[in-house]
């Protein structure tokens, strides 16, 4: 669960010590770096399914060639080191 707090404020009222609120400045740095990286990747697929769409007439060439682009992706979650797994695991897929 995520939580919306004002860190420096949590400091100053001594509720959290300096260095726990680095940490959370830390967590919360990586996390936003992720949500854009999803983000992009999310608006890119769907730019080139809208594209696909547009460009192939027949819908069961569509169908085919992204059930090809789907079983790429999952072999690449499945195989694939931790870079390719950012999408799933902020989903909570894995």
């Amino acid at each position: 669960m995520r939580w919306l707090v004002d860190i420096d404020a949590a400091i100053e009222d001594d509720t959290l010590t300096a260095e726990a609120g680095a940490e959370l400045k830390r967590r919360a740095r990586g996390t936003t770096i992720d949500f854009a990286i999803n983000l992009v990747l999310f608006a890119g697929i769907v730019m080139v399914i809208a594209g696909a769409a547009t460009w192939l007439e027949d819908r069961l060439t569509l169908a085919a060639r992204g059930a090809v682009v789907a079983a790429i992706g999952i072999f690449a979650i499945i195989e694939g080191g931790t870079r390719l797994r950012l999408m799933c695991k902020s989903q909570g897929l894995i």
